[in-house]
């Protein structure tokens, strides 16, 4: 009879261990996949940051882009006024033959 109970109490054990294997094994599983998920959150956060700095940046570019157009066509258009000033002694509006062939 002891010898029964003896394999009773070694079976016990072992499955004891077996079983605290498999809890630890489901707390680490668990403490992974919640540090999985806070990189992913932090990962997912910075990425919005930084495609928010991006589009900042383009949208930065694009206005410059569009300023230094305008100081093109400013220029343009400065150094047409100064053409038909010379030309015509005013400033006023450029007669529509005289246009056509500033264009």
């Amino acid at each position: 009879m002891d010898s029964s109970k003896t394999i009773d109490a070694g079976t016990s054990e072992q499955s004891l261990r077996q079983q605290i294997s498999s809890v630890d094994l489901d707390n680490v599983r668990a403490k992974s996949l919640a540090n999985i998920d806070r990189l992913a959150a932090e990962i997912d956060n910075d990425l919005r940051i930084d495609l928010g700095e991006i589009q900042e940046r383009m949208n930065k570019s694009f206005r410059q882009f569009l300023l230094d157009r305008e100081q093109e066509r400013y220029a343009f258009f400065t150094a047409r006024d100064d053409f038909s000033y010379r030309k015509y002694g005013r400033r006023t509006r450029i007669p529509p033959s005289a246009s056509s062939s500033l264009v």
